[in-house]
């Protein structure tokens, strides 16, 4: 009994250290995951995944406080229940509308999943078995409502786009002319992924290369991307013009990112600016159409 408690006290310390070492390592635009499951889940993200983390880090506190004090002792199981139904949110999400799973999180979930065990081990068995059944039907409920969700294409550059769409016939001409190959989706078969994404706007480009998985918005920016990724020469600014002490003019389209540091690629005389982070590039409401359920309004 005294080895399941060690061990059940090490679980709660390796999920507050994670959390936290996680939480630490995002503020210097850093992780502990460098997978592209991580990066890809962290896009569905309609909020700052810090949050995320400092949340995980409170609840394996709250966690071992209430175990350490006997008359808070109840309210773990309680914690507990809420935490392996939201974990089966996330996991059956992972699973079935991300269709890729992110090593951070499972490592969470598992630690959970095993402090849970541990518990039932030590008698407390009705409280734990309510747990592990709202995961699983939290994670099927999950699959259920996304059943008929098509994952977004693995390409190395994938244009999510609408056949009404002026802006897409755009990018699409212009990597045709620069033999930039595209793999086509339309957007309506990826709605539930957009719609997670909280994108409304198409042409979309997922770029899925050596730099990770990144998604930019606005037929400009993706135009500017696709000639920045595909021209080595156009990644800096000529010597002549340093010298000279010219700088480019500023970038008409400003794009917002959450963490990591924006990487700046010029071309001819003109800065075009794009996002150096995974995860999707928020863009200006210019050169998108947005997709409406019965119609699509381009701007």
């Amino acid at each position: 009994m005294k080895k399941l408690n060690v061990a059940y006290v090490i679980l709660i310390m390796l999920g507050a250290l994670l959390t936290l070492a996680e939480f630490i390592l995002s503020l210097l635009n850093s992780s502990l995951c460098n997978s592209a499951g991580c990066r890809i889940v962290e896009g569905y993200l309609r909020f700052d995944e810090r949050y995320m983390y400092v949340l995980g880090f409170v609840f394996f506190c709250t966690l071992f406080v209430a175990e350490r004090k006997e008359a808070l002792r109840k309210y773990s199981s309680l914690l507990l229940i809420c935490a392996l139904t939201a974990e089966g949110y996330l996991v059956g999400f992972q699973f079935f509308v991300a269709h890729t799973f992110c090593p951070f999180c499972i490592a969470v979930a598992s630690i959970i999943a095993g402090i849970a065990l541990l518990k039932i081990i030590n008698g407390v068995r009705e409280p734990m078995l309510v747990g592990f059944c709202l995961f699983i039907l939290t994670g099927s409920l999950v699959g259920s409502i996304n059943a008929a969700s098509t994952p977004i294409p693995s390409g190395k550059y994938v244009l999510i786009y609408s056949r009404e769409c002026p802006h897409c016939e755009e990018v699409i001409r212009f990597a045709k002319e620069r033999s930039i190959p595209l793999t086509l989706i339309e957007a309506s078969e990826v709605k539930g992924a957009l719609g997670w994404m909280g994108i409304d706007a198409v042409p979309v480009l997922v770029c899925n290369d050596d730099d990770g998985k990144k998604i930019y918005s606005g037929a400009k920016t993706i135009k500017a991307v696709l000639t920045a990724k595909n021209e080595p020469s156009t990644k800096e600014i000529p010597a002549k013009s340093r010298r000279a002490g010219k700088t480019p003019r500023p970038a008409q389209k400003e794009i917002t990112q959450k963490s990591r540091p924006m990487e700046i690629f010029h071309q001819s005389d003109e800065a075009v600016t794009y996002s150096g982070m995974s995860g999707y590039t928020a863009a200006s409401k210019e050169e998108v159409c947005s997709i409406g359920k019965n119609s699509t309004v381009c701007e």
